[in-house]
């Protein structure tokens, strides 16, 4: 291991960060380094809502993402939800993709075979409080910080920052 920090891109359920963490610890003490050398930020995406219904329909995209990747039944599983769905057909391809989707709407059409429990697991939706909760059972996997993302690629994150700032940040301090 030759880098100085991982970005831990494995959703936001404690038991996939988890995993991934002894991934990367094995990989530090192969290389002979130790842990305060290797920086660890886990890339978490939210939605602060506190109609959860809707941040989990709007989120199903970023989810659906993970599942075209080989590791998906392990993320899965370590989440404690059932094997993904077979996808019929092709994977579904929102141009350019799923999490990237220029056309959101359709993005979320295309991912309805992604459930709300893989949503609500895989990313940080629901109200100030929820997140918060999440955020602390993060921290306890000893990360040292979260890169925030929305579902956006083409705008700014401002309700997303509004939400962390109002929301969220004021229950962790």
């Amino acid at each position: 291991m030759i880098a100085d920090g991982v970005l831990i891109s494995v959703g936001a359920a404690p038991g996939a960060v988890a995993w991934a963490l002894e991934r990367i610890e094995a990989g530090v003490q192969r290389a002979g380094r130790q842990r305060h050398e290797v920086r660890r930020i886990a890339v978490v995406q939210a939605m602060v809502d506190d109609n959860k219904a809707r941040a989990i329909d709007h989120m199903r995209p970023c989810v659906a993402g993970h599942y075209r990747h080989g590791h998906a039944r392990e993320l899965l599983r370590l989440a404690g939800l059932p094997e993904p769905p077979a996808v019929t057909g092709s994977f579904p391809r929102p141009y350019p993709d799923l999490g990237h989707a220029v056309d959101w709407e359709e993005a979320k059409r295309a991912s309805t075979f992604v459930s709300d429990a893989a949503v609500e697991a895989m990313v940080c939706v629901g109200s100030g409080a929820e997140i918060a909760d999440r955020v602390g059972a993060l921290a306890a996997l000893d990360i040292d910080a979260i890169w925030w993302r929305d579902e956006g690629s083409y705008s700014r994150p401002d309700a997303l920052l509004r939400g962390l700032e109002k929301e969220v940040l004021p229950r962790l301090r």
